[in-house]
This record gives structure tokens, sequence and C-alpha cells, in this order.
């Protein structure tokens, strides 16, 4: 798992929200699984202001394909959420 931080410098108008992204060692390709929702914040527009970061996985405590990430929501107070996310295959 990869995760792709479009922070502050790389604000822009209609961009692309932060993501989490699956490698396949095998194939090389490259793939979006999950991407951070902004649209709470109404009063910035601007993708990427919100951020997730420190993925780990941890399988051995809820089973295969399971990450755990946090999103850092800058706009609305320094904010955040801890999340477990489960994806099949990874």
């Amino acid at each position: 798992m990869i995760q792709e931080d479009l922070n502050d410098y790389n604000t822009i108008e209609g961009g692309v929200n932060a993501r989490v992204l699956k490698y396949d060692l095998t194939t090389h390709n490259l793939n979006p699984v999950a991407i951070v929702d902004q649209a709470q914040d109404v009063s910035y527009p601007k993708a990427g202001e919100w951020e997730s970061s420190g993925i780990i996985e941890v399988f051995d405590k809820f089973g295969k394909g399971s990450w755990l990430l946090d999103i850092q929501t800058h706009t609305l107070g320094e904010g955040g959420q801890l999340l477990l996310m489960n994806i099949p295959g990874s």
C-alpha cells in the first residue's frame, strides 16, 4: 500500500484528494483503492487539504487485507480519524 498525500503546497481547484494506492508486485500495476472524501468541508473547496498517513498492515489482529491508517483534516481544527480498512487481495 502507498499513500499519496497531496497536501498544502499541492492543492488545486478541482484536483485529486489524497489516495491510498495498491501496488501489485507481480504485474507492477498501481491502482487507487481509497480516496479521501473532503466533501464535509464546504468552506475550503481546494483538493488536498486533508491527508492520509501512517498506514500499517494489521493482518495478525484483524485478518488478511486489514490496514490501519489515519486521516488528518487540517481545515477542521486539525481533527482526524483512525480508520481500519479492509482491502481484499492485499
